[in-house]
């Protein structure tokens, strides 16, 4: 027993050390990944917004808040990235979603963009570790970014499709945040929870491979972004808590 537990820190840390410099670059481009997707959509869908958001939201000044919103979205996720100051990017692409679930009055979207904006908060959390803390801030930090990301899987099993595959999935999902959250092998319990998200997505949220006349495809676009958003917030979640001395 005790030589399988020594074989299983040794094969994480081994490979942790390879990826572990990558993995706070991986989580913020999952992150923002909604964002761009959203941004490109506003452009190539130009008039259609400007008809719907003039007719049917009675909107007005509609082109400069299109121009704002995409050009926003686009700078700051860029920012966020290259974690260039992370604060002021995170307040803009904050008010950003915010506008945009004011503007189009959105539903099922607005559990999506307060992912995201819950994403973006784990950034601040993730550059916060980055400055020399005392131990008792870093014991609240990778409880506060535990409690977001539990935050984000019950989100998530509430608004569950009702399907079978969508329900176990979620359910692991919360069990495997509250072991980031707890600090039970928080990289393995990230390494086991994104694995499954990854293979869950391409199965059956892979809006690519949908025609594009399909009614189910914006849907299953949605629901992809809105995972990737979930696994960059457990890539971030997990290495704040692996580097909390806690």
């Amino acid at each position: 027993m005790q030589v399988a537990e020594e074989h299983d820190t040794y094969f994480w840390s081994r490979y942790s050390e390879k990826i572990g410099p990558y993995l706070p670059t991986i989580g913020r481009v999952l992150i923002v990944a909604s964002l761009v997707d959203d941004a490109l959509s506003l452009y190539l869908q130009w008039d259609d917004q400007i008809w719907y958001l003039e007719r049917h939201r009675k909107m007005h000044h509609v082109r400069a808040f299109l121009i704002f919103t995409t050009t926003s979205s686009l700078t700051g996720s860029a920012a966020i990235v290259c974690n260039i100051c992370p604060a002021v990017f995170v307040t803009l692409l904050a008010a950003v979603l915010v506008g945009v679930s004011a503007a189009y009055g959105l539903g099922l979207g607005a559990f999506r963009n307060t992912g995201t904006i819950c994403g973006l908060v784990l950034v601040l959390l993730h550059n916060a570790t980055q400055s020399a803390l005392s131990e008792r801030q870093r014991r609240a930090i990778a409880y506060a970014s535990g409690g977001i990301l539990v935050f984000l899987a019950a989100m998530d099993l509430v608004t569950a499709r009702p399907t079978l595959a969508h329900i176990i999935v979620a359910c692991l999902t919360v069990a495997l945040s509250i072991f980031i959250l707890l600090g039970v092998k928080p990289t393995l319990a990230a390494a086991i929870l994104v694995s499954i998200l990854v293979v869950y997505t391409l199965i059956f949220d892979n809006w690519a491979m949908v025609d594009a006349r399909h009614p189910s495809r914006p849907f299953l676009r949605h629901y992809f972004f809105q995972t990737l958003t979930m696994m960059g917030s457990v890539i971030l979640a997990a290495d704040i808590r692996s580097s909390a001395e806690i």
